[in-house]
């Protein structure tokens, strides 16, 4: 026979009814109106407060939803909608802009996303692995698109963040030079010189002095060039013509 102990004491087997019925009732939450409590205050949606808070534009430019997909390929896109089956997007598209946009290399996504987010120089000091390569993509690009301007500021800033790159600040002189700012094409180009093992750089050192009327100096750029490569037809024909138009002016004077 099990010892009952002291009269005092309650058997485990009474108590579990209580404890699942207290245990049900807990998880009841409060009472609904009718039921002797107070009614609970309902919320509304978050989408319908959203719309209520929200002041409505009455002037200025209407707003814009950019919409980005990565990895989406446009030739199914385009596919999938023109057989109606995907009717939503041929709408939006139809009563929105859309483009294709080109891109550069690495084409890692979150690189790019960066970049659309927060503009070029940001993705590039986020890690990218060849920075001066992608910008000068990015500045050819303009150029192809006939963005000069553009270009022209993309360099700009890629010869300040880089200022030991001699192929960003070759090309950024050839445009200032095709703005008629030899001056400024010869200063983004003339600390190159005296290192320099690239004939295009003398070369375009060399320009930039005739244009300045110095012809001496352009000479002697010249030769340095052709010195390091002499397969050079265009250059050797420039040297030629200078050195002839130097004779000239020594023979009328």
């Amino acid at each position: 026979m099990k010892p009952h102990g002291d009269a005092g004491s309650f058997p485990l087997r009474r108590l579990a009814p209580i404890l699942v019925l207290g245990f049900a009732l807990a998880c009841r939450g409060d009472p609904s109106p009718g039921e002797g409590g107070e009614a609970r205050t309902s919320t509304p949606p978050v989408e319908e407060t959203d719309v209520a808070d929200r002041t409505r534009r009455t002037t200025g430019p209407a707003p814009v939803l950019w919409l980005g997909l990565d990895g989406l390929d446009f030739e199914l896109l385009d596919r999938l909608a023109a057989e109606g089956r995907m009717p939503s997007w041929k709408r939006l598209a139809a009563e929105g802009y859309t483009a294709r946009l080109g891109s550069f290399h690495p084409l890692i996504s979150p690189l790019l996303w960066t970049t659309i987010a927060t503009g070029l120089f940001r993705a590039l000091d986020a890690g990218h692995p060849d920075p001066e390569g992608s910008l000068l993509r990015w500045a050819t690009q303009d150029q192809e698109g006939d963005r000069m301007a553009a270009a022209r500021s993309v360099l700009e800033r890629g010869a300040v963040r880089y200022p030991q790159s001699e192929t960003i600040a070759q090309k950024l002189s050839l445009l200032r030079f095709q703005a008629k700012d030899c001056g400024g094409a010869l200063e983004a180009l003339s600390r190159f010189e005296a290192a320099t093992r690239r004939p295009d750089t003398l070369n375009s050192l060399a320009l930039f002095q005739t244009c300045l009327g110095r012809r001496e100096k352009a000479v002697a750029l010249l030769e340095r060039s052709l010195l390091l490569r002499p397969d050079q037809p265009g250059a050797r024909d420039s040297l030629n013509r200078i050195r002839a138009a130097n004779l000239g002016q020594r023979v009328s004077r």
